[in-house]
C-alpha cells in the first residue's frame, strides 16, 4: 500500500464552481513494478476487454506489460490512465495521460483527461507548467489551448479563461470544447442570463453532449429548480456515463426526494469510474442508513475510514450510524460506546473552525443520556428485591435534523459531506 494524497472536492454545483474542502490521506493499492507486469502477455485487445469487464486490476497489469515492452503507443498509455483514474491512482493516471497527449501530439481526449485529472488531485500548478512547454512544442494547436483555457477554471481564473475561450472561438467560431469553457466560466461568475441564452442555442446542435446537460443541471440548481436539474442530470449520465460528479449530484438529489434506492444507484455508477469517490460512498451509507440497513451503512463508511482516515465526516456519519443501530428488542450500551468513539474521532480530525452549533454536540448529549439510563437501570435491576420496582422512565429523545441538504453553493451539510 501507498499513501496518496487527494483534495476532495465540493461537486453539487460541478466544475464551475468548484469548492475545496479539508484534504484527507487516501490508501490505494500502489502501482505493480515492472517484473510483475512482465508476466502479463502483453495484449491490448485483452486488456481492454478487461477493463470493460470491470477487472481493472488485471487490465491495468496488461497495459503496463506493453509498456514495459516498449511497444505502447499513445492509446495503450490513455486506456491504462483511464484505468488508474478508476481505481483511484490519479498521479499515476495524470503521468500516463500526459504522456498519451505527448505521444499523439495533442490528442484532445488526452489532454482533457489530463486537466480533469489535475483538478481533481489538486495538480494545477505542475499541469499549467507542462502545458506551456507542450504549447511550446506543438506551436498553434487549438486543442491545447483549449486545454489551457479549462484549467484556467480550475485556477480561479474565469476571466482569463474567457478571454482564452474567446481567442480560439475567433480561429474557429463552433468549436464546443471553448462555447462550454465560457459557460463554465459564467456560470463561475453567475452571469446566470448569459449562460441560460448560450445553453438554449448550443443544446440545439449538441443535443447528445452530455457535459452540457451537466452544466444546464448546474444553471438549474443555481437557480433553485432541482426538478429541472435532476432532469437534466439524467440526460448528461444517459449520454455521459464516465461523469463521475453529475452521478453523484443526481444521486443526492435523488437522497433529497427520499428516493434511497435510485440514490445508491447512481453513486454506485460513480464508484464504476471511480472506485474512491468519497462523496458516493458517504452517499450510499447515508441512503442504507435511512433504509435503516445499518450493517451496509456501516460497511460503507469503514470502506471510507479505510481510504480517508482523516475524514472528519465519514466518523461523524459512522457515528450517527451507530447512534440508531439499536438491538430490535431491548436497547443495550454497546452501540452507544461505539457511537461516542466515533463522535469524539470526528471532534479529533475536523479541521474547520469551532461551531456553536455543530450537531455533533446533541448527538454525544444524547449518547451519554442514554447510556447514564441503561447503566442506572442495570443497577437498579442487580439491587431489586421481591418488592415490585417501578421503572425508570426512558429520557426523552432529542429529534435532530440530519437531513443532508445540498445548498446553492454546492456544499453538502447534515449527515452527508459537508464540504467548506
Amino acid at each position: 500500500m501507498r499513501e496518496g494524497r487527494l483534495v476532495i472536492l465540493a461537486v453539487m454545483l460541478g466544475g464551475a464552481s468548484l469548492v475545496f474542502a479539508q484534504e484527507v490521506k487516501v490508501h490505494v493499492h500502489s502501482t505493480p513494478t515492472t517484473s510483475e507486469s512482465a508476466e502479463v502477455r502483453a495484449d491490448l485487445g485483452t486488456a481492454l476487454a478487461l477493463l470493460r469487464s470491470g477487472n481493472l486490476e488485471e487490465g491495468r497489469k496488461h497495459l503496463l506489460a506493453l509498456v514495459s515492452s516498449g511497444t505502447a503507443d499513445a492509446k495503450v498509455f490513455y486506456n491504462l490512465a483511464i484505468a488508474e483514474m478508476r481505481s483511484g491512482l490519479l498521479e499515476d493516471a495524470r503521468r500516463h495521460a500526459m504522456k498519451a497527449v505527448e505521444m499523439s501530439r495533442g490528442s484532445w481526449k488526452a489532454l482533457k483527461l489530463v486537466v480533469d485529472l489535475a483538478r481533481r488531485s489538486g495538480a494545477l500548478e505542475e499541469t499549467r507548467s507542462w502545458l506551456d512547454r507542450l504549447s511550446d512544442q506543438l506551436g498553434d494547436s487549438i486543442a491545447v489551448a483549449n486545454a489551457s483555457a479549462r484549467l484556467r477554471l480550475y485556477e480561479g481564473k474565469p476571466m482569463q479563461a474567457i478571454r482564452d475561450a474567446s481567442a480560439i472561438l475567433k480561429k474557429d467560431e463552433t468549436n464546443s470544447e471553448a462555447l462550454k469553457t465560457l459557460v463554465l466560466a459564467y456560470l463561475a461568475m453567475n452571469r446566470l442570463e448569459a449562460v441560460a441564452l448560450m445553453i438554449g442555442e448550443m443544446l440545439k446542435s449538441m443535443e447528445g453532449d452530455g457535459e452540457l446537460f451537466d452544466m444546464a443541471a448546474t444553471l438549474a440548481l443555481k437557480t433553485g429548480d432541482k426538478i429541472a436539474a435532476m432532469a437534466h442530470l439524467e440526460k448528461a449520465v444517459a449520454y455521459a456515463p464516465s461523469l463521475v460528479d453529475a452521478h453523484v449530484r443526481l444521486g443526492y438529489l435523488y437522497f433529497d426526494a427520499g428516493n434511497y434506492e435510485k440514490a445508491i444507484s447512481e453513486f454506485q455508477a460513480a464508484l464504476v469510474w471511480d472506485t474512491v469517490n468519497l462523496a458516493a460512498l458517504l452517499g450510499i451509507g447515508n441512503a442504507y442508513r435511512r433504509m435503516q440497513n445499518y450493517e451496509k451503512a456501516i460497511a460503507t463508511f469503514s470502506r471510507a475510514i479505510e481510504l480517508y482516515p482523516d475524514c472528519a465526516d465519514c466518523y461523524y456519519s459512522m457515528g450517527v450510524a451507530y447512534l440508531e443501530y439499536r438491538p430490535p428488542e431491548k436497547d443495550e450500551p454497546g452501540h452507544y460506546k461505539k457511537a461516542l468513539e466515533y463522535f469524539e474521532k470526528y471532534r479529533a480530525t475536523y479541521r474547520g473552525g469551532v461551531r456553536r452549533d455543530d450537531p455533533v454536540d446533541k448527538y454525544v448529549d444524547e449518547a451519554r443520556r442514554m447510556l447514564d439510563y441503561l447503566e442506572r437501570q442495570r443497577i437498579r435491576q442487580q439491587g431489586s428485591t421481591s418488592v415490585e420496582q417501578t421503572p425508570l422512565a426512558e429520557p426523552h429523545n432529542v429529534q435532530l435534523d440530519t437531513e443532508p441538504q445540498s445548498s446553492p453553493e454546492g456544499e453538502y451539510e447534515g449527515e452527508g459531506l459537508k464540504l467548506k
